[in-house]
């Protein structure tokens, strides 16, 4: 039987392992301590790596040309302190160089704060904002912009949360969400991505909250073979192709589409389909569908629907489910 001392001590060993580190750009020299900050924040990942338990890393307002590799056993948070970007370092594009991505992740990891720079070359070279997989991820108030690759990308994860962020990808995905448990996503902006703004294939369960998917090369919203999908209060407007897509392919699907403007996109408003598995659900209450060049609503499903306070007008198909 443990006692009170012994309690106390695991206690105080376990606040023990529970590390901050600091980072300031341009600091040389120093141990990653307040006063002593490192220069880098691969610096600081480093250091974190090799100290068990979780640790949180703050990173000082600057500008700091890096890509970055995180792999951690343990909790990770990278956490910005003011203005912090984190931009692509320059590459010899004539030389043959190809951007790599400006993080690559492996772990739970939490970003907060930060924004993230690509090199604005859009000659479809690679090179994403956020490269993670293995493990469960936080991102909040985080930007990706100007990526030739997708803004960020996660796979084979437990779960993932994403709130207040924007993205935009020069040639590809804002969001690739690929393979995964739950994900929830909260007054997101993906925006003006040459592809999908946010595609999301084989998950357990997308939760999509506010937001706003503007102006994406394909599709704004694009989910295949989610078990569970649930989007609420989004705007999807002037997309390319569909303002709301969900198709079965490889899982049978309970969808759900509330309060949602879907307007002004090349195809459907919304799109919801089956190619292999059923949906055996889909809830459709209080969407505005206007203004698309192909139908309002394209339904073709096995499952039930339910439909109650939509609206379509101007529409290439005005019907309603």
């Amino acid at each position: 039987m443990k006692t009170r001392n012994s309690l106390r001590v695991e206690s105080l060993e376990s606040r023990a392992m529970l590390t901050t580190l600091f980072v300031e750009s341009g600091a040389v020299g120093g141990d990653g301590s307040a006063n002593a900050p490192f220069g880098s924040i691969q610096e600081a990942v480093d250091a974190a790596a090799a100290n068990p338990g979780d640790d949180t890393v703050m990173i000082g307002a600057g500008v700091y040309e890096e890509n970055v590799e995180i792999e951690e056993s343990d909790a990770l948070t990278l956490k910005g302190q003011g203005n912090v970007v984190i931009r692509h370092p320059e590459i010899d594009v004539d030389g043959g160089d190809e951007p790599d991505d400006i993080i690559d992740a492996e772990g739970d990891v939490t970003f907060q704060n930060l924004n993230l720079e690509g090199l604005l070359i859009g000659d479809d070279l690679g090179g994403r904002g956020i490269d993670a997989k293995d493990g469960s991820f936080t991102l909040i108030n985080v930007s990706v912009t100007g990526t030739d690759g997708d803004a960020v990308r996660f796979r084979d994860f437990g779960s993932l949360d994403i709130r207040n962020s924007t993205f935009s990808s020069l040639d590809a995905d804002g969001m690739d969400i690929e393979d995964g448990g739950s994900v929830r996503i909260s007054n997101t902006d993906a925006s003006d991505n040459d592809d999908e703004g946010l595609e999301v294939d084989r998950v357990d369960l997308i939760e999509v909250v506010g937001g706003s998917f503007l102006g994406n090369g394909d599709d704004g919203i694009d989910i295949d073979s989610a078990s569970v999908v649930r989007v609420v209060n989004v705007v999807s407007e002037g997309n390319g192709g569909n303002g709301f897509q969900a198709e079965a392919e490889t899982i049978d699907m309970d969808v759900t589409l509330i309060g949602s403007r879907l307007n002004d996109n090349d195809e459907n408003g919304v799109q919801v389909v089956e190619d292999g598995a059923s949906v055996v659900q889909l809830t459709l209450i209080g969407n505005l569908s206007t203004n698309n060049v192909e139908a309002a609503f394209d339904i073709d499903i096995s499952g039930s629907t339910k439909s109650k306070g939509n609206k379509a007008s101007g529409n290439g198909d005005d019907s309603i489910p």
